[in-house]
């Protein structure tokens, strides 16, 4: 008899402790298996069925996330979009950070960033009517802690440095900046597409302003238009994870609020901070833990939802 009266009073505190945090009107599924025959009992077996049904159905919409909640913990998916500066044309990468800092504005080079400027013949592209199809502002994607795997990259003919700004990727998706549409050349199939794309120049002009400066491809290379023969080799910048900004549209203006932290060389903060003074600045090329205090700073100023550290 006593181990029977111990026995009854775990198991009503086991029934205590397992309802002590849910809705004692909804018992779980668990609780209603291991009681299954007696409810059969007392309720008609097909109302039991669309009850249980009904709970499942409750539980599983409960233990369901949202894509927003999913996003906030998605490291390999960054919440920003990256414009970093380099040397060229006589002007040295920072100087070029403190001219987009003083303009709020990113202009647009004269670099032909599209792969479908191969579906063109090379005179036509000297054309600066002709160029802007295939011109645009560019970004990455690529997260915070690893910007510096963009740096430093050997035999590339952009060798970007350690100065830009982390700009919110929201804030920019919503003005119209988009990421670039990657073309499989893997099979060297592609060439028919590109100059089939490139004909929207003459055909459809206003969509060919659109489209033409998000394309990129990679597998083997492009040959040029009106050349049969492609060149050796592979071209890949898939790992760049970049977006465009066309040309169509202009410079890209933007404001402060737009801007998460900007990036320079550790010993330049200070100066740097005093030229935009509502945004700090970390150096790409250090491990984001040293700055957690800045970021987790900028993080509340900016309402940001996802981790940045």
């Amino acid at each position: 008899m006593r181990e029977s009266t111990l026995n009854a009073d775990e198991r009503q505190r086991g029934y205590n402790e397992r309802n002590l945090t849910r809705d004692s009107t909804r018992p779980d599924e668990a609780w209603l298996s291991s009681r299954s025959c007696r409810w059969r009992s007392c309720r008609p077996a097909g109302q039991f069925g669309r009850w249980a049904a009904s709970l499942g159905r409750i539980a599983k919409e409960e233990e369901m996330r949202s894509i927003d909640d999913i996003m906030d913990f998605r490291t390999d998916i960054s919440p920003f979009l990256v414009h970093l500066t380099r040397t060229s044309d006589g002007q040295v990468a920072r100087a070029r950070l403190e001219s987009i800092i003083g303009e709020k504005k990113l202009e647009v080079g004269p670099t032909l960033v599209s792969h479908a400027s191969f579906g063109f013949p090379y005179m036509e592209l000297q054309n600066p009517a002709v160029a802007e199809f295939f011109q645009a502002v560019c970004f990455t994607e690529t997260p915070l802690d690893q910007i510096h795997c963009l740096l430093d990259v050997q035999d590339r003919a952009v060798n970007l440095e350690p100065y830009g700004l982390v700009f919110l990727r929201q804030r920019l998706q919503e003005r119209g900046v988009a990421p670039v549409i990657y073309l499989n050349n893997e099979l060297g199939d592609k060439p028919p597409l590109v100059q089939a794309l490139a004909q929207l120049v003459d055909e459809k002009p206003d969509i060919a302003r659109q489209i033409l400066p998000l394309i990129a491809v990679f597998g083997k290379k492009l040959p040029p238009a009106c050349q049969g023969v492609p060149p050796s080799g592979r071209i890949d910048f898939l790992w760049e994870r970049e977006w465009r900004w066309p040309r169509s549209r202009g410079d890209f203006s933007f404001n402060i609020t737009d801007v998460f932290i900007g990036l320079c060389p550790h010993d330049e903060i200070s100066e740097f901070e005093n030229m935009l003074p509502l945004v700090r600045f970390v150096d790409p090329r250090r491990n984001m833990r040293w700055y957690s205090t800045q970021l987790i700073e900028m993080r509340q100023r900016r309402d940001l939802t996802q981790s940045v550290v």
